[in-house]
């Protein structure tokens, strides 16, 4: 037993330390900025951070937002919550105001939201939560949703507001899906 403890522990060090430890990587957003001329629209960018090759690169916006100036890049976002309700969403951002904001999938399971008329109450309450996002600023209109009192009244605990966040947090995370400019995907 305190052979165990003690091999568990060492390898507990070993991963903490190799963890921490520099791989050589140092990530220099100008130099990246640099090498893209600008305009430069579809240019894969392979950066040293790991995983990041992003496709939808454009200037110094990475998956839509642009660190610098906190704002968004205008265009057209879809993401998803999964499992076991499925919460998938769709919204235009231009100028970071949110339009357009719709449920493209909404349920548990195999029970349908959107189109079963034996949920229109509840449907009825998870489209009072995106109109209220409706023509704001998301990037402060989104933390409204944590606060109960920010909510319309009609919104009540059936609502899982956790997963409608999540779900445009994803579309953040995925990027623009397209531009007014581009055809739908």
């Amino acid at each position: 037993m305190k052979k165990t403890a003690i091999l568990l522990v060492s390898l507990l060090i070993i991963t903490l330390l190799a963890g921490c430890s520099s791989n050589g990587t140092n990530i220099d957003n100008q130099t990246t900025r640099n090498n893209i001329e600008s305009g430069s629209e579809g240019t894969v960018v392979e950066s040293s951070t790991k995983g990041v090759s992003d496709t939808n690169y454009m200037n110094e916006f990475w998956w839509g937002f642009n660190f610098e100036s906190n704002t968004l890049k205008d265009g057209v976002y879809r993401g998803a919550y999964i499992f076991p309700n499925e919460v998938t969403v769709q919204f235009t951002i231009n100028g970071n105001v949110i339009s357009n904001l719709e449920y493209l999938k909404l349920g548990l399971e195999d029970k349908d939201y959107l189109s079963d008329e034996v949920f229109k109450e509840i449907k009825a309450k998870y489209e009072a939560v995106i109109k209220h996002l409706e023509g704001k600023d998301i990037r402060t209109s989104l933390s409204d949703l944590y606060s109960a009192d920010l909510l319309p009244k009609t919104v009540d605990d059936s609502v899982e507001i956790g997963k409608i966040i999540s779900a445009i947090h994803d579309a953040f995370n995925r990027g623009v899906y397209y531009t007014n400019n581009e055809n739908k995907k």
